[in-house]
């Protein structure tokens, strides 16, 4: 097979977006690793992982990873050229070999190194696996490759990739990676999934495996799987507890550095190597991070979370009903919300959500349509047969209606297929038929068999017509097992306002519909925050607590950014030594702070560079949500002005095609 100037080889490995062949450049001879889309024709999407990967990956000039030689185009396909020195991915070594601990140690070692050299470039993996793996079948040596989902850390963490993981994937990834877990990814997930490896490495096969995405979800953030040592009396006890370390489900109970791991597992190599056998020792003596990282957990909520959960318990029983949330700006409405993920995953549900914006508050329907957009989305990614059972139910339940729903949700369509527009009818006629066949909608995807949560935002701002809906959806006999969730925030609403008049009127109708008002942290609270943010006792951090209390008012928000910003200006400082963070009570007292969350985000933009600050007004004026592929477009300007670039379609660098 031949490729412009490559004659390809043999397959190295692939995935559902790309294939990794072995080939040999005709000009020179030299051989090559060619990465490629695996979809025919190539998916516009395909191109853009490649250029940025290469983006990535050209300028790391570190050990033990895989170097970038180019981005072509050859024959109208692009790839990456990258350097080929006659490895196999760790996947195929082990198709071909039984478990063992040399082997399993002398990888994890290596590995462990390279991330160490990756996390000090402030980069995270992400896709950690038997196939982004490189190793030499003589020498043993090993290379990382596949930086498809590789990111910059930004603020100490990076979006999980929960729209983008790879089926052939998700048994290497971390609980948080899955988006389902209400906590931020950072470097320690690429340690969950190195522990995973090890895992396989260990004992021949992953900790879970399947063919059920949800199922396999499910165990990442909530089954505990057994221990190597169990499953292979030969794994020495103490390498065992190390593994299941690494596969703790919350990142603050894993190894903290991958230098720390790298540590421990050369002891254990040395000992096997030595005396044929590994002892205990105690883990993680050598783990100390540099980082600055606040637990991602609910601080006081415990009371609020066992109300959520036993009203999503009773949804799952065929109930509907509404927990509208209130409470000041940043007061944890959303992280409280968030904390339904994981039961969410267990009963196999669905959980969307939308926001409502006070800008486009014209637009009927929005933070719905915005919700269950994104629903269908997620079915049409789905298997053919599924998909097919979706268009069968969703066709029965709308018949020759389902053309009300596409003028608002246009996805429709592409489960459906095309639907003639519906008669026009007098606005309160169109209002109840739109009413009956919406509630028809949410009856059909609300089942048993995957209950149905909605969280839509900033319910201050909602529409009329959206508010008028929520009667017929909680009141329908249609319509069961179903969980709608509002949040809003109470300090912008009073009495009078037509959220509060409606959810008034809802209660007196018998709809089942539960308030939650979240007050601020109390001392405690904040006391515990300061426990685990710095590694410190309790009689450490008092004096502290009161402290950021007073200054912040007990609101979540404001403290996890005025504990950032004490960071930032040197406020606090690591003991190495000890492995815990200091303070002087005096220097914080005096550090500045606002009075209001609009002040704090004022000031946090007002100190990013200029072009930061246009690229967000250029953001905000896009809406909720926005995509970086429209955002370079508008922020390039045209060429009639100074600056401007030759043409419109060369606005975005990462995809100079797009229009």
């Amino acid at each position: 097979m031949a490729l412009g100037d490559y004659e390809v080889l043999e397959e190295v490995c692939r995935n559902e977006w790309s294939v990794v062949r072995r080939a040999r450049r005709r000009s020179d001879g030299q051989p090559v690793l060619l990465k490629l889309p695996s979809a025919h024709p190539p998916r516009p999407l395909d191109a853009e992982l490649l250029e940025r990967e290469a983006a990535i990956a050209r300028d790391l000039a570190l050990p033990g990873i895989v170097r970038v030689h180019a981005l072509e185009r050859q024959d109208g396909i692009t790839c990456l050229v990258l350097e080929d020195r006659g490895e196999v991915t760790l996947q195929t070594l082990l198709a071909s070999r039984t478990p063992d601990l040399e082997l399993a140690l002398k990888v994890a070692i290596q590995l462990a190194t390279s991330l160490a050299e990756l996390h000090r470039s402030d980069l995270v993996h992400q896709n950690i696996n038997p196939r982004s793996i490189l190793i030499h079948p003589g020498s043993g040596e090993l290379r990382l490759a596949d930086f498809s989902f590789a990111a910059k850390v930004s603020g100490e963490s990076v979006a999980p990739l929960s729209k983008r993981l790879l089926r052939s994937s998700l048994s290497y990834v971390s609980p948080e990676q899955t988006g389902r877990m209400n906590r931020a990814v950072d470097y320690r997930t690429d340690l969950y999934s190195l522990g995973v490896v090890l895992y396989e490495l260990l004992t021949g096969t992953p900790p879970f495996r399947g063919d059920d995405a949800l199922e396999l979800i499910h165990s990442h953030i909530a089954k505990t799987p057994p221990a190597p040592a169990s499953v292979d009396a030969r794994v020495p006890e103490q390498l065992s507890r190390m593994v299941m370390k690494l596969l703790a489900k919350t990142a603050e109970e894993r190894y903290q550095s991958a230098l720390g791991l790298k540590a421990d597992l050369e002891t254990c190599q040395r000992q096997w190597t030595t005396q044929g056998r590994v002892d205990e020792f105690p883990v993680g003596q050598r783990d100390v991070s540099d980082r600055f990282l606040i637990p991602r957990k609910l601080y006081g909520r415990s009371s609020e979370v066992d109300e959520l959960l036993r009203a999503f318990d009773r949804t799952c029983t065929g109930a509907t009903e509404m927990m509208v949330v209130g409470g000041y700006s940043g007061i944890g409405k959303t992280s409280l919300i968030q904390e339904l993920y994981k039961p969410i995953v267990r009963e196999r549900g669905y959980f969307i959500a939308g926001k409502f914006d006070p800008i486009v508050r014209n637009v009927p329907h929005g933070a719905l349509i915005q919700a269950f957009r994104s629903l269908l989305q997620q079915l049409l990614t789905e298997s053919e047969a599924r998909l097919s059972r979706w268009r069968t139910r969703l066709s029965e339940a709308l018949g020759a209606n389902a053309g009300v729903l596409a003028e608002f949700i246009p996805e429709i369509e592409l489960v459906l297929g095309k639907q003639p527009p519906p008669p026009a009818l007098a606005p309160t006629e169109a209002q109840n038929r739109f009413q009956l066949v919406f509630q028809n909608f949410v009856g059909t995807l609300a089942q048993r068999e995957h209950p149905l949560v909605v969280f839509v935002d900033d319910l201050q701002w909602a529409d009329s017509a959206t508010l008028s809906l929520l009667g017929p959806l909680l009141t329908s006999p249609r319509v069961k097992f179903l969980f709608l969730i509002g949040a809003y925030r109470d300090n912008e609403v009073d009495a009078s306002h037509l959220l509060m008049r409606t959810l008034t009127a809802l209660e007196s109708t018998g709809a089942r519909l539960r308030r939650l008002a979240l007050e601020p942290l109390r001392l405690p609270d904040v006391q515990l925050l300061m426990e685990d943010a710095l590694r410190r006792e309790p009689s450490d951090v008092e004096p502290l607590a009161a402290l950021v209390l007073r200054k912040t008012d007990g609101n979540p928000f404001f403290v996890l950014q005025f504990l950032k910003s004490l960071r930032q200006e040197g406020l606090l400082e690591l003991d190495r030594g000890r492995g815990f963070w200091t303070f002087r009570i005096e220097a914080v007292a005096g550090a500045a702070t606002t009075d209001n969350v609009i002040d704090l985000m004022t000031r946090k933009i007002q100190r990013l560079p200029p072009r930061t600050q246009r690229a967000l007004t250029l953001a905000a004026c896009i809406g909720n949500p926005f995509d970086a592929s429209t955002l370079a477009i508008v922020s390039t300007p045209p060429r009639w002005l100074p600056g401007g670039s030759a043409t419109l379609r060369n606005a975005n660098p990462s995809n100079p095609g797009m229009p």
